[in-house]
């Protein structure tokens, strides 16, 4: 059993005793100094022997400080993972002639292209259906579904896009995530 007499000067001593982090700045700054110290005193004496006057008619000899040679610069470590280029996305085609445009989210459409007509659909979640031939598919939107007869090319940025066409070997160009073209 401790007394209050035991226990109070248990807590002095406790006041009395410094955090060891900050002992450990108190030492760090303490080495700092001394270092700056130092490296005035090496400077500080170097100026004062430059100002010693030389007697009359004799000039200093110059020293002469051999250039050291250059340190090789260290291999590249093999053992790091290098993060990949992020795939550069292009900008959709600009379509030029007659064009089935869906805007509207949430819908669903149905058209028919002929010789030269193209399909764009900016508007996320529609349901479209073309039929005949496509003279180009761009779909920026996501979760499109788009079923066609017929199409010559496609541009796919839309993540979930499903295009699915029946007739063909179309040349597209799909940089959505999640995104499919299949012949059904």
């Amino acid at each position: 059993m401790t007394t209050s007499r035991q226990s109070h000067r248990r807590r002095k001593q406790r006041q009395r005793s410094l955090d060891p982090r900050l002992l450990a700045r108190i030492a760090a700054v303490a080495v700092l100094a001394l270092a700056a110290l130092s490296s005035y005193a090496h400077y500080d004496s170097g100026r004062a022997q430059a100002a010693q006057s030389h007697p009359a008619g004799v000039q200093p000899v110059p020293t002469v400080t051999p250039t050291p040679a250059p340190t090789p610069s260290p291999a590249p470590p093999t053992h790091l993972w290098k993060m990949p280029t992020p795939l550069a996305v292009p900008p959709p085609p600009t379509l030029t002639g007659y064009v089935i445009a869906v805007t509207e989210p949430n819908t669903t459409v149905a058209g028919a292209c002929s010789s030269g007509t193209s399909v764009q659909i900016t508007a996320p979640h529609a349901h479209v259906t073309i039929t005949g031939h496509c003279a180009a598919v761009v779909i920026t939107a996501d979760s499109v579904l788009l079923n066609v007869d017929h199409f010559d090319a496609g541009y796919i940025s839309g993540k979930h896009v499903t295009v699915l066409y029946s007739e063909g070997t179309p040349t597209v160009h799909n940089y959505g995530a999640g995104s499919r073209v299949a012949k059904v």
